[in-house]
């Protein structure tokens, strides 16, 4: 079982980092578009009150840091390792099931980045949300059994399952 679960994330991860891969592609290429306009864009000299070169060079500038931000994220998941343990805490690479209401459940995988993202996979019938520990439900949750309840924007809820 506890191979199976390694292997499903490893699944997800490779998943995650297909389409954070295919977002830096799509940056990449709005920044090239973007610095291209830049350079085409009337100057101060040409017209003073036309902002628009200096407007698209900022929004260039800041894009780039964007991009950067996600190459460093998709590195630290490349090179992230599950560790099979037998103690199912929620951990940093734990896959969770939450009860949310009678009949209703969400799953969240917990890695070091990529927060926020959401993946579809043939694993499991519904989506996995990608959550970091410092996020607000990451938080609540670490260190939680199956069986635990908390609260959490004033909703109870219950950990349903840890893999």
């Amino acid at each position: 079982m506890i191979k199976d679960t390694v292997e499903t994330k490893k699944a997800i991860l490779a998943v995650l980092c297909q389409q954070m891969v295919s977002r830096h592609r799509r940056s990449m290429e709005a920044i090239d578009r973007t610095r291209r306009e830049a350079i085409n864009a009337p100057g101060a000299m040409q017209s003073h009150s036309d902002t628009t070169k200096s407007q698209l060079g900022s929004l260039t500038t800041s894009l780039d840091g964007l991009v950067g931000e996600t190459k460093q994220q998709i590195e630290v998941l490349k090179r992230f390792e599950f560790r099979e343990s037998t103690i199912l805490s929620v951990t940093i690479g734990s896959l969770v099931r939450i009860g949310v209401s009678p009949g209703e459940e969400e799953l969240y995988f917990i890695l070091p980045v990529g927060g926020g993202e959401t993946i579809r996979t043939d694993h499991f019938e519904q989506e996995v949300t990608v959550i970091t520990p410092q996020s607000p439900i990451g938080l609540e949750l670490m260190g939680k059994l199956t069986g635990d309840h908390f609260e959490f924007r004033r909703r109870r809820l219950t950990v349903v399952e840890v893999m």
